[in-house]
């Protein structure tokens, strides 16, 4: 896959390393969006509205840029 790609994660996951995470975004040269402190969680949002409000920045203009760009 050569297209734009997304990953995020966070840098105490204790289920995917954070380690394998950053090799595949490099494999696939993603943009790249880190957490603190979130583990590996479904609710990986958190309640912390910095949080919440960082991510979603990051993911509307990775989608509404970085993918804009691609077409």
């Amino acid at each position: 896959y050569y297209g734009n790609s997304l990953t995020i994660y966070s840098t105490d996951d204790y289920i995917v390393n954070p380690a394998v995470s950053q090799s595949a975004a490099e494999a696939f040269r993603s943009t790249v969006i880190t957490v603190n402190n979130l583990g590996h969680s479904y609710n990986f949002y958190g309640t912390d509205p910095t949080t919440v409000s960082a991510l979603n920045t990051a993911i509307v203009t990775f989608f509404t840029t970085d993918l804009a760009e691609e077409n």
